[in-house]
């Protein structure tokens, strides 16, 4: 079971936080509705381990309405090099996306690279195809019926969704608006935010229109490390076990047993004890009757115990036979 939990998500891709304000030049829409930008804040990307592709994305906070995201997947050589029409994005020289996903308050919407190098240019490079999503409070999780890819890397970027537009990008204003974002430079892009390794990889990638390397695959999370080293407590358990075979974890001192062959004999008032090879005695003694005193080292490799016990005399204490156990004197 934690094997399957750890391998529920093998690649997880961490974006900075409060960086939703694409090339830093951005101002939020003016809208009460829209004037919080975590709805628009990459925080992960993961690729799910599943039969078939499944994609999950964490925002810093509930998505807008107007949240608009799209995740393209490189999986092969070749591929798609431009982005879905309205970003004006492209990925980097040399890379193109077989898979890519768009995510909107309508649903989602998976394309699959079907030509690369269209002939004509009313010819589409790629296939729709409907898809499912889990909006789970500010994650939303994507299940395609594409076969899992072997290898991937992966490319990001939120902006603001146009519902009745050309594109579903919105274009960015040139002054502060209610339901736009706003930048005094026309020629930035319209990414609110991208999957970076850091602030400064995103605004240059913005401003280049070139999509940043996402750089390592394989930054675990916080409960991907808890469940490997949860994971490995257990593996240690059993390895001891195997090559061990007397190893036991430590039993409760309830579950500490008399042990039969060590009693002292039925003399009335006595009670036997086992504990790591002592035989202790506690009896009744005149005038004091709870003194508590040990009676001897039992010898556990036979069959009855060879302690010395004391016996009680009108003139004081002295040694007794054990042969002579059971006949009063």
């Amino acid at each position: 079971m934690i094997l399957l939990l750890t391998l529920a998500n093998l690649l997880v891709l961490n974006d900075p936080i409060g960086d939703a304000l694409g090339d830093g030049t951005l101002t939020p829409p003016t809208a009460a509705v829209l004037e919080t930008v975590g709805g628009f804040d990459l925080e992960t990307v993961e690729v799910l381990a599943e039969d078939t592709l499944a994609v999950r994305v964490g925002l810093v906070s509930i998505p807008s309405q107007l949240t608009l995201i799209e995740v393209y997947l490189d999986t092969l050589k070749g591929g798609v090099n431009a982005t879905l029409p309205g970003s004006g994005m492209v990925l980097p020289s040399g890379s193109g996306w077989e898979y890519a996903l768009q995510i909107t308050r309508d649903g989602a919407t998976a394309f699959l690279a079907s030509s690369p190098n269209p002939r004509a240019e009313e010819e589409s490079p790629y296939d729709e195809f409907p898809v499912v999503i889990d909006r789970s409070e500010r994650t939303l999780t994507v299940w395609t019926p594409f076969d899992a890819p072997e290898r991937v890397q992966v490319y990001a970027l939120v902006g603001l969704y146009d519902p009745f537009g050309a594109t579903p990008w919105r274009p960015l204003a040139s002054q502060p608006s209610p339901w736009a974002f706003s930048s005094p430079d026309d020629a930035i892009h319209p990414a609110v935010d991208l999957l970076a390794v850091s602030d400064a990889a995103q605004r240059a990638a913005i401003k280049t229109g070139t999509l940043p390397s996402p750089g390592s695959p394989r930054q675990w999370s916080f409960w991907m490390v808890v469940m490997i080293l949860g994971l490995l407590l257990a593996l240690s358990g059993v390895a001891l076990k195997v090559l061990l075979p007397g190893f036991d974890p430590p039993q409760a001192a309830a579950d500490n047993k008399v042990r039969p062959e060590l009693a002292l004999g039925g003399r009335e008032g006595a009670i036997d004890t086992y504990e790591e090879g002592n035989i202790e005695t506690r009896a009744r003694r005149e005038g004091n009757p709870s003194e508590l005193f040990t009676a001897g080292r039992a010898d556990l490799s036979g069959d009855a115990p060879t302690a010395t016990a004391p016996t009680q005399r009108k003139g004081g204490w002295k040694e007794r036979d054990p042969a002579s156990r059971g006949r009063l004197g």
